[in-house]
């Protein structure tokens, strides 16, 4: 279970290759996680964006 908890906490482009496999099988049995997971992710990529001045 840590091994799942510790990749979502990650962005999936930084995922390994094992990462992703065991994403796929938690994703399939609880598809809440993983749309929780993607609400977390975008939400994650709107703070990491580079503001620019105007």
């Amino acid at each position: 279970m840590t091994k799942i908890r510790y990749l979502l906490y990650k962005s999936t482009e930084k995922w390994t290759n094992n990462q992703k496999e065991r994403a796929a099988i938690l994703f399939t049995e609880y598809p809440e996680i993983e749309k929780a997971y993607k609400l977390v992710n975008n939400l994650r990529n709107i703070f990491n964006q580079k503001k620019t001045k105007v």
